[in-house]
């Protein structure tokens, strides 16, 4: 069937489709995310070995919950766009360029972002 024979009706109905099946998606990989951001603050959590070198405590709640705000912010602004700089996302995400490394890393890491390029070249997209 070429294009010519199918009803403007049938190609929105595709079209609709891809899309539902596109946020769909997203949602995954936003669920996965957030998944893996619960598992690290559980790690931060966990005590401590004094073998580490580390003082007992864990890392205060606010910056967990900075971090997988910064990951939801990250993959929200990453939606439908190509490779992003740092500078840019860090626009889009409302923050500095600094707050971002663990948060893009952690992302790089869990297969959600793609990283290309290196030290100012480097850019991010949705995986």
């Amino acid at each position: 069937m070429s294009l010519q024979q199918v009803s403007l009706e049938e190609l929105l109905r595709e079209v609709e489709r891809r899309e539902i099946d596109e946020q769909a998606e997203i949602r995954s990989q936003l669920e996965d995310a957030r998944r893996l951001v619960r598992e690290l603050e559980a790690k931060l959590r966990a005590p401590k070995s004094k073998s580490a070198g580390r003082q007992s405590g864990a890392v205060s709640t606010a910056i967990r919950v900075s971090l997988a705000e910064k990951t939801d912010k990250i993959l929200a602004a990453l939606v439908g766009r190509d490779f992003t700089g740092a500078g840019e996302l860090a626009g889009l995400v409302g923050c500095d360029v600094s707050e971002l490394p663990t948060a893009l890393q952690l992302l790089v890491a869990s297969g959600k972002v793609v990283r290309s390029g290196q030290r100012r070249g480097t850019r991010y997209k949705l995986a």
